[in-house]
């Protein structure tokens, strides 16, 4: 029996609410690290964080925002490729008050084989 192919990641449907897009739209440029070809420097971003961790794949943030409002010394920098779940993290960030999540968005391509 011949296995399939592994898919590395496929986009899911876009389907962003307008409540997302608003919260993207005024808080990317708050909270977004805009993405270069170059080292950034977290100490800029997080100056009195203890320390810093990234989260890879955060879906809607829910608990991206619950372990930033529980661990408040802690800088967050969050990676996705989904709009809504951008959105909805953004709007998280606005509800409980966190200045130590910062966030970055990929743009991926689609059903790239591994």
């Amino acid at each position: 029996m011949e296995r399939p192919s592994v898919r590395s990641y496929s986009i899911r449907g876009s389907r962003i609410t307008d409540a997302q897009r608003l919260a993207k739209d005024a808080l990317q440029k708050v909270h977004g690290i805009e993405f270069k070809q170059e080292q950034i420097k977290i100490s800029e971003i997080f100056p009195a964080s203890d320390k810093v961790i990234m989260e890879i794949g955060f879906g809607m943030g829910e608990a991206t925002a619950i372990i930033a409002k529980n661990h408040p010394n802690n800088g967050y920098i969050a990676v996705d490729v989904h709009p809504p779940g951008i959105g909805k993290l953004l709007a998280r960030i606005v509800e409980n008050d966190l200045t130590t999540v910062s966030y970055t968005h990929l743009t991926l391509p689609t059903n790239r084989e591994v």
